[in-house]
């Protein structure tokens, strides 16, 4: 009878440090999220920094659209491509960036 308690015990600790492991590596993942998430914000206001001083720069569009992208604003992001296109009409990349967006 005892021998079963203490089964019991165990498997129970085992089933609570499992659950903490679990729970440490998603807030890990959590955190990891919200840094990426600081960090888009943080290039965003850099780039909206750079176009405004800036407003010829292709590259500066091109780069706000990817960002705009990656922080799922897809209709920025589309605005942002084509004032890039318009700069530069001729390079191919913003045309293949313009149409992976169209895409997304």
């Amino acid at each position: 009878m005892a021998w079963k308690k203490i089964r019991k015990i165990d498997l129970f600790l085992c089933f609570c440090l499992i659950f903490l492991i679990i729970s440490f590596f998603w807030l890990q993942v959590v955190l990891s999220t919200e840094n990426y998430k600081r960090k888009l914000k943080t290039d965003l206001k850099n780039w909206e920094q750079v176009v405004k001083q800036e407003p010829g720069y292709p590259d500066g569009w091109a780069k706000l659209a990817i960002i705009w992208l990656s922080l799922g604003r897809r209709d920025l992001s589309l605005l942002a491509i084509k004032e890039a296109r318009n700069l530069a009409f001729f390079r191919d990349d913003l045309k293949d960036l313009e149409e992976k967006i169209a895409n997304f």
